[in-house]
């Protein structure tokens, strides 16, 4: 389990039948559960500063990793203890769909991002509700036809990947767990998902 608050990055070395990175400042150990860009996976080696996890078919299938070139830079998070602070919101590591940059518009010292999610998801996106873009846990600022608009601040811009993103680049997404509770709960409509319905079935005060 994660929180999507992204603790290290990591440079994309190797991809195989499993996943090489280069993160020096990563402190783990075989066995770990580590999300990387927003896939929960499990540490198989670590040496000189080259971590490898194993991966399977469906995650290479289902992910952007398929996508990355040598040097592509990865946000890393460990897993959280039961001590720890739920900073952002509750992120499983189980990747639901890829989404893809659309637009960046760039602020004064913010930005906005335009991020096209395929249909079957549309439902899913709600306004001012969490989502996780390549591990982050984000706010949607916006629903739109195609997917989500998100705003980012400096400090997510300075100490994640995103900043570095461009139009056309694949991210993974992972949607609130909050709403797939909250649907399987709700006796209304399928779908119809709202901030209302989740303050009322109890998910968020």
């Amino acid at each position: 389990m994660f929180t999507g608050i992204i603790s290290n990055t990591a440079e994309f070395s190797k991809l195989t039948s499993s996943l090489l990175i280069k993160c020096k400042k990563l402190s783990a150990h075989p066995g770990n559960s580590i999300s990387v860009n927003g896939v929960c996976l499990t540490v198989k080696t670590i040496k000189n500063g080259i971590i490898c996890f194993d991966l399977s078919e469906e995650t290479i299938k289902k992910t952007s990793f398929k996508h990355l070139k040598t040097g592509d830079i990865l946000n890393i998070e460990s897993a959280v203890k039961l001590s720890d602070s739920l900073g952002g919101h509750i992120v499983t590591g189980h990747v639901d769909c890829t989404g893809q940059i659309a637009e960046i518009r760039k602020l004064r010292q913010s930005r906005e991002i335009i991020i096209t999610i395929p249909s079957k998801f549309k439902k899913r996106v709600v306004e001012k509700g969490s989502i996780a873009v390549d591990g982050i846990s984000l706010t949607i600022a916006k629903v739109i036809k195609n997917g989500a608009m998100i705003s980012l601040i400096p400090y997510t811009l300075e100490k994640t990947n995103i900043g570095l993103k461009k139009k056309g680049d694949i991210v993974n997404i992972e949607f609130d767990i909050l709403y797939k509770y909250a649907k399987q709960k709700s006796s209304t409509a399928n779908d119809n998902i709202s901030i209302d319905l989740l303050v009322k079935s109890g998910f968020i005060a």
